[in-house]
């Protein structure tokens, strides 16, 4: 005889969610996360690399301003005038030129002593700048020219601005 046949069970179903799971989980909680902080710290860095590098381009500008100014008058008047640059006070000033004194000149503008200070102005705080000399003193004659070459350069974080002053033509 043949023994019984043996009739497996028939496998159990298996259970299938009808719906998804709601919510998220916490690893997407923190994949989030920490992507936004993230993009916040790159956007910070670059937002500062921009505002350093205005600030020192408006440093540069008020400078080569100076500049222009002392030559113009320098051309003008027949006397000489210059622009001197002082790291140690943070602050540059227009000033006539006599011999080896440099004096303090109004400006054109409101007719009060021509001086930038850093300090002074909150669009130019905490700049610092660089000059060959401290001070450096740029003087112009009556033709225009210069024997005071160099340059000049205004820092604020990450930024910079160099200005360039040539014996002749304006400075760049």
């Amino acid at each position: 005889m043949s023994p019984p046949l043996h009739n497996p069970a028939p496998p159990s179903p298996q259970r299938v969610h009808s719906r998804p799971p709601r919510g998220i989980t916490f690893l997407q909680i923190i994949t989030g996360a920490f992507i936004l902080a993230l993009t916040a710290a790159l956007v910070a860095t670059l937002v500062s690399f921009v505002a350093g590098a205005m600030r020192a381009d408006r440093a540069g500008q008020a400078a080569l301003a100076a500049l222009h100014y002392a030559r113009e008058l320098a051309m003008s008047t027949g006397h000489q005038y210059g622009v001197e640059f002082c790291r140690a006070t943070a602050q540059f000033r227009v000033c006539e030129v006599v011999g080896s004194e440099f004096y303090t000149v109004n400006s054109p503008a409101n007719k009060t002593p021509y001086i930038i200070d850093f300090s002074a102005q909150p669009d130019l705080a905490g700049i610092t700048l660089s000059a060959p000399t401290d001070p450096y003193r740029v003087s112009y004659t009556a033709h225009g020219t210069t024997d005071d070459v160099g340059s000049v350069t205004f820092f604020y974080g990450a930024g910079s601005r160099t200005i360039t002053i040539s014996t002749s033509g304006d400075p760049q």
